[in-house]
C-alpha cells in the first residue's frame, strides 16, 4: 500500500453559502459541495487582483484542485463513487438499497476501502448510510422567496434563491477541498489567497455577505492507497481531454451540462455550453482534464472566458 500526500484548506462559514445554478423560476441549491471549477474561477480571479499578474490558466498549472465537499469535526467526506452498487459484497435487503442511493458522500475509512479493491460488507453500508444521516443533521438548504416585477406588464413574478447552512453549534462542520501542488513555492501565495477569499466570501450573492468563511490553514492529507492502481476516481468536476474520450466506454460516470451567463466590462452574453463530467467517476487511465474558451462570439470584454476542467484525481484497485 503506498501513501498519497495532499494538503488540504477547510472552510468553516460564517455566513450561508449560494450554489446555485439557474432554474425555472427558482436558483436551485447546488448540493452539498462547491465543484472545482467554481473553486477555480474563484482562486484565479483573486489572484490577478492580489498579485496583478495573470492566474495560471493554463493546462499545465502548477497546482490541481479537488471540489469543496463535506467535513464534519475530524471526518472528511468523500464522492460516492460511481457504480458503487458494484463494490458491495452481497445484495442487499431492498430498503437498506433505497436509503443507500440518497448517499451522496462517505468517509475517509469506507473511500479507503473501495479504492483499495476491498468489497463492502453490509455492516460498512450500514456504517456508510448512518454517517451520512448525521451529516445531514448539520447541513440545511433553504429557498427563500424573492419578488420581481415583468419587463413587459410589471406583473409581480416570484422566484425562490437557494442558500446553504453548515451549522456548527454542535459540531465542527464545513466544506474542505484537496490541492495538489507541482510547485511548492507557490503555496504561500496560495495561502494569501484563502484569506483574501475569507473576507471576500464564494459563491453567490457575496454583496449581501454570503460565503464569508475563518481563514484556513492547511493540513496535510495522507491517503493510502494501492500500489499498483488500475483504475483512478476523480475528485474533480472535469472536461475530459481527448484521449480520456477514447476510454469513455470502459468508464462509469455522470454528465453535467454546463451554461449560463458571463459578466464583464462590456455587458453579459449567453456562454458557450461545454459538458462536464461530475465528481466520483472511475476511469481506467489516469484523466488529465483540459480548460476550455467558452468566449461567447458577441463578447465586448477585453478579457476571455475560461472553463477549468482540469482533473485532480485517486489511484485505486478495482478487482478483475
Amino acid at each position: 500500500m503506498a501513501e498519497l500526500k495532499l494538503h488540504i484548506y477547510k472552510l468553516r462559514f460564517r455566513a450561508p453559502v449560494h450554489l446555485g445554478e439557474v432554474g425555472v423560476g427558482v436558483e436551485k441549491v447546488a448540493g452539498k459541495l462547491i465543484h472545482s471549477d467554481t473553486l477555480w474561477a474563484a482562486i484565479t480571479h483573486a489572484w490577478a487582483r492580489l498579485f496583478g499578474t495573470d492566474p495560471p490558466t493554463t493546462n499545465a498549472p502548477p497546482f490541481r484542485l479537488s471540489s469543496a465537499f463535506p467535513f464534519r469535526n475530524t471526518e472528511l467526506y468523500f464522492p460516492m463513487p460511481t457504480g458503487f452498487q458494484n463494490m458491495i459484497n452481497m445484495e442487499l435487503d431492498p430498503a437498506l438499497s433505497k436509503r443507500l442511493k440518497k448517499v451522496q458522500f462517505l468517509g475517509l475509512p469506507m473511500l479507503e476501502h473501495i479504492i483499495n479493491g476491498e468489497l463492502l460488507t453490509e455492516q460498512h453500508v450500514e456504517r456508510i448510510i448512518k454517517d451520512s444521516e448525521h451529516l445531514k443533521l448539520n447541513i440545511k438548504e433553504e429557498l427563500e422567496p424573492h419578488v420581481v416585477l415583468g419587463r413587459t406588464n410589471m406583473a409581480s413574478q416570484i422566484y425562490y434563491v437557494g442558500s446553504t447552512w453548515f451549522s456548527s453549534t454542535h459540531s465542527d462542520v464545513g466544506l474542505y477541498f484537496m490541492v495538489k501542488f507541482f510547485d511548492e513555492s507557490l503555496k504561500s501565495r496560495f495561502d494569501a489567497i484563502m484569506n483574501f477569499l475569507a473576507d471576500e466570501g464564494i459563491g453567490g450573492r457575496r454583496t449581501y455577505g454570503f460565503g464569508k468563511f475563518e481563514p484556513p490553514e492547511s493540513e496535510e492529507l495522507i491517503l493510502h492507497v494501492p500500489d499498483e492502481p488500475n483504475r483512478f476516481m476523480t475528485v474533480s468536476r472535469i472536461i475530459p481531454e481527448p484521449e480520456l474520450l477514447s476510454h469513455l466506454d470502459q468508464s462509469k460516470y455522470r454528465l453535467y451540462r454546463l451554461k449560463g451567463w458571463a459578466m464583464g466590462m462590456g455587458g453579459q452574453a449567453l456562454r458557450k455550453t461545454v459538458w462536464m463530467i461530475e465528481e466520483g467517476a472511475i476511469f481506467p487511465i489516469e484523466p488529465r482534464g483540459k480548460i476550455v474558451d467558452l468566449t461567447p462570439s458577441d463578447w465586448k470584454a477585453p478579457h476571455r472566458i475560461y472553463r477549468h476542467g482540469l482533473a485532480l484525481s485517486l489511484p485505486m484497485r478495482r478487482m478483475p
